[in-house]
């Protein structure tokens, strides 16, 4: 019968004398070594686990001072645990521990390494200079460009929040506050048109969940002026066409008998007309300038017939 002790500190065993080393990590190199030969060396990982089996005619006694003692007699074996969470202040990490017999027999040592993990892709994506990132760790600290995105994977078994801390850089940043589920993927834009812009600069997070913190730094994107300064032409031209709709139509009555004033109609049919092929700003500025002077040719039309009115009155006092 195998029986199972937690190792919480620096191990120290009587261990039956032999003139051969231990196993090392074995399997799926995440757990557990046999040992059956002493005295012994050993690699195990951290979170592992090793049985020592005793093959010699003397019960093997082991303590470790003022945590626990046990026994393995001969022909039986015991289990040891070296955890790395759940385990108080007392845990295994990586490092040599040294093992010896009470009754002056040669050191042992477990050797606890980390387990390797390979390194999580950060896959990044520029298009029209715009770059995007996909990250798979929280948190994280990665490079974009204005108007890019961040799409963070949560690969985790437990949810995690995304909340802005603060900015340097820039005094006209946004704020963000995601949360991403477990094993879903939430995605961060960025953009620098809007009621909510983010120019360049770093925006510093912290994941709610873990107290642990990261960083988002966003660089100029190169069409960043051409689109804030067609952004707000946009919203110019748009304010320029709601203007030109508003007509107003003006009949004038004119009688064929002579009258004393010279009335001038100059200006009512001089609104420009432009022929040929212009860009959007070309193109904005000239409907513009044939605004102003269709306004122009509305207050002149007025002017008429004010002055035809007035001559009307004259005439009739007359």
């Amino acid at each position: 019968m195998i029986k199972t002790i937690t190792a919480l500190m620096v191990l120290t065993l009587i261990a039956t004398v032999s003139t051969h080393n231990a196993y090392a990590i074995e399997g799926d190199g995440t757990s557990h070594v046999e040992v059956d030969e002493y005295p012994f060396n050993i690699t195990i990982l951290e979170g592992g686990s090793m049985t020592l089996h005793n093959n010699g005619e003397n019960t093997i006694n082991f303590v470790a001072h003022g945590w626990f003692e046990g026994s393995v007699p001969p022909n039986d074996a015991i289990a040891l645990e070296f955890p790395i969470v759940n385990c108080g202040t007392t845990c295994f990490g990586a490092g040599t521990y040294y093992i010896n017999d009470l009754n002056g027999g040669d050191f042992s040592t477990i050797t606890i390494e980390k387990p390797y993990v390979a390194p999580t892709p950060t896959y990044q994506t520029t298009k029209d200079g715009i770059t995007t990132v996909d990250v798979f760790t929280i948190p994280f600290d990665v490079t974009i460009t204005e108007n890019g995105s961040v799409t963070i994977h949560n690969t985790d078994s437990v949810d995690h929040v995304v909340s802005h801390t603060g900015t340097t850089g820039t005094s006209k940043s946004g704020t963000f506050y995601k949360v991403i589920p477990t094993q879903q993927q939430v995605t961060i834009e960025f953009p620098i048109t809007g009621n909510t812009i983010y120019e360049s600069g770093v925006y510093a997070f912290e994941d709610t969940v873990t107290g642990k913190s990261g960083s988002i730094t966003i660089l100029p994107w190169s069409g960043s002026k051409q689109v804030i300064q067609d952004d707000i032409v946009t919203g110019i031209s748009q304010g320029i066409v709601e203007q030109v709709g508003i007509q107003e139509s003006i009949v004038v009555v004119l009688t064929p008998e002579p009258t004393p004033e010279l009335i001038v109609n100059e200006g009512i049919y001089n609104v420009a007309n432009y022929d040929g092929d212009v860009d959007l700003i070309t193109m904005q500025t000239q409907l513009a300038e044939v605004t102003a002077q269709f306004n122009e040719s509305i207050t002149k039309l007025a002017d008429q017939k004010l002055a035809i009115e007035n001559h009307r009155t004259m005439r009739y006092n007359h």
